[in-house]
């Protein structure tokens, strides 16, 4: 038995895959991390709690030798290298894209010809890369802050708020939790026609239902704008590329996934858990021909061993 453990960051927290290959065939445990319920963590301490997690509470497994990290940003390669050395871990850090790249490969999707265009809608925004279908180098990347999760919660928010605005209630409505119901429902909108939000501080049964068509209207402009900003970055690219890819836990919304996928020039690949690529592909990394092009960070001794180490070698 093999197991294998790649990790996603993002500005809503991190996603955890753990790869374990047997002898009856491969399974996947898949957690996530919230930055909203671990606000005093930084985003390289999320990371090595997501470690914890899935090497302690998975019981009867190997413990995965190398531990992948996929990043958007140099800021979290920076937080994730910086934790890994106070920690006294070795971890692989490799860009976004080439998680993506790899998942598409191991699963069959990337069997097209050229460069590959990646649409990442995550909650702090979208962006959209275009990348050597072999390895994931970026040949074109931009990004906007205007379309992501964030957004779309907000306009649901706002969307209840002003239902709800002659509606008595026993107590304050909390928001952050009234923040967490929207997003419950934007997730059941994905699937179903109706989504019911509860406002538990009006009285028992309170709640306010909205449809996937207002949805859809309340999201209009971001939609159409994440179509355009699709087509003229993919248009922008010194290759162009032969097919697209939706990521990111936002671009589940059915109303998104359309628009980009019409204003691309060719065949779109959707999965069913977009928010879970990232750290999937980090995972099979781990059979990538290219492994080597993306060295360890981190050390195998952490800060206060080296500080106690360093103490008494100066008594």
């Amino acid at each position: 038995m093999r197991t294998s453990l790649g990790i996603s960051t993002g500005a809503s927290g991190v996603g955890s895959a753990l790869v374990i290959d047997a002898p009856q065939g491969r399974t996947t445990e898949y957690r996530e991390l919230t930055a909203d319920t671990h606000d005093h963590r930084d985003l390289g301490a999320l990371v090595f709690d997501a470690v914890t997690l899935m090497t302690t509470q998975i019981a009867d497994i190997p413990a995965p030798e190398v531990v992948t990290v996929a990043y958007r940003t140099t800021e979290q390669a920076d937080s994730v290298r910086a934790a890994a050395n106070r920690e006294g871990r070795l971890v692989r850090l490799i860009p976004e894209t080439t998680a993506v790249v790899t998942y598409l490969h191991t699963t069959g999707l990337a069997d097209s010809d050229g460069a590959i265009a990646i649409a990442d809608v995550g909650a702090s925004g979208m962006s959209v890369s275009v990348v050597d279908r072999v390895d994931g180098r970026i040949l074109h990347t931009d990004r906007i802050d205007a379309v992501g999760g964030e957004t779309i919660t907000g306009r649901l928010l706002d969307h209840v708020h002003r239902s709800t605005d002659g509606v008595r209630t026993r107590m304050p409505v909390d928001n952050e939790l009234l923040s967490a119901r929207c997003l419950g429902a934007l997730e059941a909108l994905t699937a179903g026609d109706t989504a019911h939000i509860e406002i538990g501080e009006a009285g028992p049964g309170v709640s306010v239902t909205v449809t996937r068509t207002e949805l859809d209207e309340l999201v209009a402009d971001l939609v159409g704008e994440a179509a355009e900003f699709t087509a003229r970055t993919c248009a922008a690219a010194p290759a162009t590329p032969q097919a697209l890819v939706l990521v990111g836990g936002a671009s589940s919304l059915p109303a998104l996934a359309a628009a980009v996928t019409a204003a691309f020039d060719g065949p779109a690949v959707t999965v069913d858990e977009p928010a879970t690529v990232p750290a999937h592909g980090a995972a099979y990394l781990d059979d990538h021909p290219h492994l080597d092009r993306y060295p360890l960070a981190g050390s195998t001794e952490s800060g206060a061993s080296r500080r106690a180490g360093s103490g008494r070698g100066g008594g």
